[in-house]
């Protein structure tokens, strides 16, 4: 059985169900990104295996995913940090961010997370992550800026969310 994705409008109002790989260019859905920082400001930064459809090989948040239809942004944001790097974190609801993606729409709720363990303590998920780094945040900032196609599209809304600290 297909995975069902809840579909919304502009305003995060639910407007129906579709199968995930039904999904097109004409649907929104929910999907959540965690950003998770340590006690030394940096950030947590997972790279893409080359296998993914989107973005292969590029660096993106340090986890991210999509909301099955029934679950919550915090579900889905608690279950996937679990899943994809192997840690539970404290999570906090930072901003929900509606875009257009390479494929449909995103109501995007970003949450930030704090921990301060080596990236020998984090379990990477091999299907979606190829590697884990801390980086320091002003670095990151600067790199995203000299080498913005080593990150996924969508990393610039952190200057959004966390400003330029």
């Amino acid at each position: 059985m297909s995975e069902m994705v809840t579909l919304v409008d502009e305003s995060d109002n639910e407007i129906g169900t579709k199968a995930r790989e039904l999904l097109s260019n004409d649907d929104r859905w929910r999907i959540v990104t965690i950003w998770i920082f340590n006690d030394q400001n940096e950030l947590l930064l997972a790279k893409r295996p080359m296998h993914m459809k989107n973005d292969p090989g590029k660096w993106g948040p340090s986890v991210a995913g999509t909301l099955e239809h029934g679950d919550s942004y915090l579900q889905t944001a608690e279950r996937e940090v679990k899943e994809e790097i192997g840690v539970e974190a404290p999570l906090t609801e930072v901003k929900l961010l509606m875009h257009k993606a390479d494929i449909g729409h995103r109501a995007n709720m970003n949450f930030r997370g704090n921990i301060s363990l080596p990236i020998s303590a984090f379990t990477p998920q091999p299907e979606e992550v190829d590697e884990l780094t801390w980086m320091p945040y002003k670095i990151f900032l600067a790199e995203l800026e000299s080498n913005p196609d080593k990150y996924i599209e969508a990393m610039d809304i952190v200057k959004e969310l966390f400003g330029n600290e």
